[in-house]
């Protein structure tokens, strides 16, 4: 399951990545799309970045 979660947030970040480009800014067609897209992942992402950091703590 961890795993998956840290493929989500690989997924995520090569989203945030692309969003940032200049060739993304000038697909107005995509840009709504993309735009949930992240939006969903950044949720999972957080919680997932949150349940990391407390293991790390309790490790």
């Amino acid at each position: 399951m961890l795993e998956k979660l840290a493929q989500i947030e690989r997924s995520y970040e090569e989203l945030t990545a692309q969003i940032s480009s200049p060739e993304f800014m000038s697909d107005m067609s995509a840009y709504p799309k993309l735009m949930k897209q992240h939006r969903s992942l950044g949720e999972i992402v957080e919680k997932y970045r949150e349940v990391k950091k407390l293991r790390e703590d309790l490790a």
